[in-house]
């Protein structure tokens, strides 16, 4: 093996650790952020055990903090007056995986999770929380994130925010290829 062999070598490897790097640590604040949600309910949980009952007005309905996935859907999408139907529709997703998902069957994938987000028009700290219930977040410095959270700031549309993540050549919102 010549010298400029093996300095190619070296610089794949080189490439392939900064790589798994990023992944690892990736992991390490999704895992962090999944422990700083199941922290806040747990006081969320002892503050409301010990003190007295709020009193809410019968129109008023509190989203739980730590609410499964389905459960959260299920809310956001009764408030917008929305059937399951149009929401899965306009999130792009499939009957079958949408189906599967509130039914807890499966877990759903990042982009899945945030593609229903906009297809119920959340904000942005409601999509934290759609993210968190499905046991994901948005990641620092990562791409996707920075795009889809920027997107959702701008009110864009799923479509647009679709485009600009096709443009950067990443995993598109939803299931279906249109």
């Amino acid at each position: 093996m010549n010298k400029k062999s093996q300095l190619i070598a070296i610089i794949k490897n080189y490439r392939m650790l900064i790589a798994a790097q990023k992944d690892i640590s990736a992991n390490v604040y999704s895992f962090c952020s999944n422990i700083e949600v199941g922290m806040n309910f747990i006081q969320e949980y002892c503050s409301s055990a010990f003190s007295s009952p709020e009193k809410k007005s019968p129109r008023q309905k509190r989203i739980p903090s730590q609410a499964s996935f389905s459960e959260l859907v299920n809310t956001f999408r009764e408030h917008k007056k929305m059937t399951n139907v149009e929401l899965y529709k306009k999130a792009n997703v499939s009957k079958q995986v949408y189906s599967n998902i509130i039914s807890g069957k499966v877990f759903p994938k990042r982009e899945t999770v945030i593609a229903i987000a906009f297809a119920l028009g959340l904000n942005f700290e409601e999509t934290e929380k759609l993210l968190a219930s499905a046991g994901h977040s948005f990641i620092p410095d990562d791409t996707f994130s920075r795009i889809v959270k920027e997107c959702i700031l701008l009110e864009k549309s799923i479509e647009e925010t679709n485009a600009q993540l096709d443009k950067a050549g990443l995993s598109l919102l939803g299931n279906i290829v249109k």
